[in-house]
């Protein structure tokens, strides 16, 4: 376990935050008329000082269109659905022009479609105007791809047309996506030439903050042969959200191709996301019917079969798992998992330390035992905290990193906090989950001003994510 710091490197480094964060309040500028303080912020990306101060120009003028859908888009940004709709349905009601009518058409139909109302979502999309059906198109194609159905997700975009703005960094994100699986050189081009806004759009859906990364992936998974291609378009749409179109890619590997045991693999773990557990353990058994020599497909049946209380099962596939590739770290991970829903966690935890001492890469293993204790919950404050710090410095540092604040401030240690994301927080200072726990490291420390520039910070540069939630649990909603 990483020792605790000298005092006096704590002092220092607490002077440099909060040097850093007098800088930047001193830096905010001037504030002129109500509503030109709310378009500074909102092109600033200050979306919580924007949402504030957009309400308020709305409660002073209740009926005035194009208030009402900045505001309405603003609350959508920061997950706020129903206060969205709210201001969507006041739009509509007070004559706004025919493109204020579109682009509310527009947002009920995407807050129809995120709570599920597909039908109403369709309503909304083919009430919109000619002009607009190039946007509306663009959302019809997200609608397909939540629905699995690929091929319609590419004609709905194709018929998109000519777009403009926010629309047309949406548009070639998702082609660039579409085009993976045959076209991928059309992938590489499209991503070449990428146009992504300076900040995040509520709609599109849009966040160039997060999409670089992405992009990266996408990019290396474009150099690759074709069923690895669709492995990773699936794994890709599977984060997203996009399971039935993730199925859907998976379904397209041929049957005898090398990927074919991976695919199935992937495919019952989705399965098993969608509620369906019985399902899946029953394609996993077809599975390991074609490829009786593949221990990946076995632990995955460890580990869906413990869950669901097969335990006969668990302790069948764990065996030919044990023998196909003998007491490997990751053999020894699933016989963890068999031990948790055994509730023998003296097991679990044996099953971990050999884990660890079965491999070079211990920093993976350490967070995979971390994460037990943390679940369990056991000695999350000694062993859990322990396990975390030991993977700082290897293969997932910052993953560590992260964790070990986390349980730092878990376990009312808030200068640890400081000390374990001081290198985070300099290779990449807007990272929202390190602003959140640098800030509510400050504020347990008293430090609340300070604090407060870092949390209002994680919550504009992570709306609508668990980050602003904490955040805004600590300095309030706007």
């Amino acid at each position: 376990m990483i020792k605790s710091p000298s005092k006096r490197l704590f002092a220092l480094l607490l002077v440099l935050l909060l040097l850093v964060s007098g800088t930047a309040l001193a830096l905010r500028p001037a504030a002129n008329t109500t509503r030109d303080q709310a378009e500074a912020a909102r092109t600033s990306g200050d979306w919580r000082t924007a949402t504030t101060l957009y309400q308020r120009l709305v409660d002073a003028a209740p009926s005035e269109p194009a208030t009402l859908l900045v505001l309405a888009e603003l609350r959508l940004l920061r997950g706020e659905n129903d206060a969205a709709l709210t201001l969507v349905d006041r739009t509509l009601l007070n004559q706004p022009t025919a493109a204020q009518a579109d682009q509310a058409q527009l947002l009920r139909g995407w807050l129809a479609l995120q709570s599920g109302d597909s039908l109403a979502a369709t309503v909304d999309w083919n009430a919109v105007s000619a002009a607009q059906q190039g946007p509306a198109n663009v959302l019809r194609m997200e609608l397909a791809l939540r629905s699995g159905d690929v091929i319609s997700a590419t004609n709905w975009l194709n018929a998109a047309g000519s777009l403009a703005g926010n629309w047309r960094g949406y548009a070639q994100w998702r082609a660039a996506q579409l085009a993976l699986t045959d076209a991928p050189s059309t992938t590489l081009q499209l991503l070449d030439a990428l146009d992504l806004p300076a900040l995040p759009s509520a709609l599109p859906p849009l966040d160039p903050w997060s999409l670089p990364k992405q992009a990266a992936a996408l990019r290396d998974a474009a150099l690759l042969e074709p069923d690895a291609r669709r492995i990773s378009l699936a794994r890709m749409w599977a984060d997203e959200g996009f399971v039935l179109a993730a199925r859907a890619i998976l379904a397209t590997i041929p049957t005898d191709s090398s990927f074919s045991s991976l695919a199935s693999n992937e495919d019952a773990r989705l399965r098993w996301a969608l509620g369906d557990p019985r399902g899946a353990l029953a394609d996993l058994s077809a599975a390991v019917a074609r490829f009786p020599n593949v221990p990946a497909l076995r632990r995955t049946q460890t580990t869906l079969a413990a869950a669901t209380g097969d335990l006969e099962l668990a302790r069948a596939a764990l065996l030919a798992a044990t023998q196909m590739d003998g007491l490997s770290a990751e053999n020894y991970v699933s016989s963890a998992t068999l031990a948790v829903a055994l509730q023998d966690f003296t097991a679990a935890t044996a099953a971990y330390d050999l884990a660890i001492a079965a491999t070079p890469l211990t920093g993976t293993f350490h967070l995979q035992a971390a994460n037990f204790y943390i679940a369990a919950p056991l000695r999350v404050c000694s062993s859990g905290r322990d396990h975390t710090n030991r993977a700082i410095g290897t293969e997932v540092d910052r993953a560590a990193r992260s964790l070990a604040a986390q349980l730092a401030l878990r376990c009312n240690d808030p200068l640890a906090v400081l000390h374990v994301l001081a290198p985070s927080l300099m290779q990449t200072p807007d990272d929202p989950q390190t602003l959140y726990l640098v800030g509510a490291a400050l504020w347990r420390l008293g430090y609340r001003d300070f604090a407060r520039f870092h949390l209002e910070r994680a919550a504009n540069r992570a709306p609508a994510s668990v980050w602003m939630r904490e955040a805004e649990k600590l300095i309030g909603q706007p």
